[in-house]
Formats: structure tokens, sequence, C-alpha cells
């Protein structure tokens, strides 16, 4: 008799996916902010305040991090699926839970947001959504005839240089630096389509080779232990902190001046400020999203019931999430707070309310067959009864 498979579960990694979704609450509850724009759609117009130092520097981190790391765990799960379904299975089950799904929130959005004149293509913040239903649709095929030509590849070079950090960590570095030149300001903020059919090709290739990244993880899993060992964490973290103190106190002043309308780019930045600035930022996002990693792999090995309810919330959550920070920004800028105690108020609020929507709209209705899969989902329709053979 067969031996039965165990497939293992890699709940640190399911945790941290979580926890950069529930971290949009806290990159859109300032929006208000840094948006003096947006100030005014809600008819305040009087001096838009700062959000503060500290403020700025956790923005700034999260972005430097946050979505890269979304596209390297998501090209990990996809892979993982694939091994234990099939391309067929894998392509249904995500043309429903992002293709649908994306569809669905984007009119929901729209609706929503009607004062603002947004059309049916505004992606809003689901252009992450977009991007990785394209690249899923080209991977899909990619790993079929990877599959199929297995007998005839040889990727051991490529899973060695992988499953070590100390090589494969500068290598990385080095392959992202010309693209995080075309694909994030200077560095910093990412360049991302705002409407249906926009497609800026370096930035859809920068995601494309974290995804990547994230197969390649997958494939060369012995890596992940070396991610937890102290060794490997204290030298991350070092550059981690590191570069990204050099970035924002000595590399954002370079770029950024802040005006009444919030912050701009200066003119004429020199080419080797940019190149440096780049090279700054892509160590910043690699050591980061991999420290992330580590940590949450070495932290949890085995399930835990409040991370199970967040995993199972923070794909609702990251759905919802944005219409109430903005709302609820707006409405905090006119109590006249201190923009640190509006910004957390903001959070709180919205993550209560995305819970009641999540349990009122979402958890026992059709709606989780397209958001978390038919097999999760609370509701089933009624199966009719097997007749047994002698009966039939």
């Amino acid at each position: 008799m067969a031996a039965k498979t165990i497939h293992q579960r890699y709940h640190g990694l399911d945790l941290l996916r979580s926890v950069a979704m529930l971290l949009g609450l806290v990159i859109h509850a300032p929006l208000i902010y840094y948006t003096p724009e947006l100030a005014r759609e809600f008819q305040f117009f009087g001096s838009v305040p700062s959000a503060g130092l500290g403020t700025d520097f956790a923005v700034v981190w999260i972005h430097a991090w946050r979505m890269p790391t979304f596209f390297l765990l998501a090209g990990f799960f996809a892979v993982l699926v694939l091994q234990r379904k099939n391309p067929a299975w894998f392509a249904r089950d995500r043309a429903v839970r992002i293709g649908l799904t994306m569809f669905v929130f984007m009119v929901w959005m729209s609706w929503m947001s009607w004062m603002s004149d947004e059309s049916l293509s505004t992606l809003y913040h689901y252009w992450f959504l977009y991007y990785l239903l394209a690249i899923i649709a080209g991977f899909i095929p990619l790993y079929w005839l990877v599959a199929r030509l297995s007998t005839f590849l040889n990727f051991s070079t490529v899973t060695r240089v992988v499953s070590r950090p100390l090589i494969f960590v500068p290598v990385a570095i080095l392959l992202l630096w010309p693209l995080t030149l075309g694909a994030r300001e200077y560095g910093f903020e990412a360049f991302i389509p705002e409407q249906f059919g926009d497609f800026d090709v370096v930035p859809f290739l920068y995601y494309c080779f974290w995804f990547a990244l994230g197969a390649l993880i997958y494939c060369s899993r012995d890596v992940l232990k070396r991610l937890e060992s102290n060794r490997v964490l204290i030298v991350m973290a070092v550059f981690a902190i590191g570069s990204y103190l050099v970035q924002f106190f000595s590399g954002a002043p370079l770029i950024f001046i802040e005006t009444e309308t919030g912050f701009e780019t200066r003119n004429a930045i020199p080419l080797n400020v940019s190149l440096l600035i780049g090279a700054v930022s892509t160590i910043t996002t690699v050591t980061w999203s991999l420290l992330a990693i580590g940590l949450a792999h070495r932290l949890l090995k085995v399930a835990h019931p409040v991370v199970n309810w967040l995993v199972e919330l923070s794909y609702s959550i990251y759905l919802f999430h944005h219409f109430f920070t903005v709302m609820i920004g707006g409405l905090l800028l006119h109590t006249g707070w201190a923009p640190i105690a509006a910004i957390g108020v903001n959070i709180l609020l919205t993550f209560v309310i995305c819970v009641a929507c999540y349990y009122i709209f979402i958890k026992f209705t059709p709606l989780n067959w397209i958001i978390n899969g038919y097999r999760k989902s609370w509701l089933k329709l009624p199966r009719r009864p097997k007749q047994n053979a002698a009966e039939s």
C-alpha cells in the first residue's frame, strides 16, 4: 500500500501574509494627511497638518518591503498548490478567488465612491490582484512546460544558489537593482496601474521577479532553515536596519521636498544620487523581506487559533479597508485631534468595521465561495445522497 503523502503547512508564512495584508490599514489610515486634495473632498479647507516624522518613518518602511513580500509569498504558495493539485484546478481557483473577486470589489468601490466620479475600470488598491492575475496567467503554462521537461532540465545550480543566503541575497540585490530604478520612484513609492488596462512593463517585471523568487524558494525549501538561523537573522537584521536608516534619513531628503500640497520630487536629481539611493532601497527591500520570512518561519511552526482567525479575515479586510480608512480619516480630520491619535483611532475603527463586514456580508453568504473558495466556506449547497449500488 502506498504511503500517504504528508503536506507541510507553513504557519509562519501564512501569518506573514496576513500581517502584510493587515498593514494596509496602517499605510492607508494617514492617507488624508499626505494628499491635501483628498482633504478638500471632505470639505476641509484649512492647512492639513503633517502626519509626523514617526508616521512617515513607519509608512515608508512598510512600503519598502510589504508589496514585494506579497508577490514572493504568492509565488511560494503558487508552486505549493500546483504540486498538491494540478494546473487546471489552480487556474480555476485563482480565476475565481483573484479575478472574479477583484471585479466584484472594483464595482463595489465604484458604487461607494460615486461622488468622486471614478469609473468602473478604476483599480483602486486592487492593482495587486490585477498584476498577480496577469503573472499567474503566464506562470501556469510555464510551470506545466517545466514539469514536462524536468527530465531534460537541470536546475540544481539554481537551487544550490537559492539555498545559500550569503550567495543568494547579493545575487537577488544585483538583479533587482535595475528593476527597482524603473519600478519605484527613486527606490521609494511604487509605480502602480490606476485603471484596468494600464500596463507598465518594468514595474510588472519587477513583481514578476519577486513572484519567481518565491517559486524558487519553495523549490529550495532548505533555505527556510538557513533564513531562520541566528547567524543569518542577525546579519540580515543589521543590513535591513542600517540600509533603511540610510534610505530614510539620507536618501529621502535628497529626493523629496515637503510643500503645502504634500511631498514632491526635487528637480534635476543627479544620476549618481538616483543610482545610489536605488541600490540602498533594493538592499532594504530584499533584506527586510527575507528577514520577515525567516522570523515568521521560526516563530510559528504549529497552528494557533488566533493566527487561523487572522488568516481567515485578512483577505476580506484587505478588500474592504481602503474605503473605510479614507472615510474615517476624512471625518477625524475635522475633529482637531493630533494626527497620530486620529490615525490610531482610524486603524482600530476600520479593523472593527471590516471584521463586522466579513461576518455580515461574506462568511455566511455565497460571497465566501469566490473569496475563500467553496471548499472552505461555511455555507454549502445540500447534496443529494448517493444511492447504493444494490438500490440502483
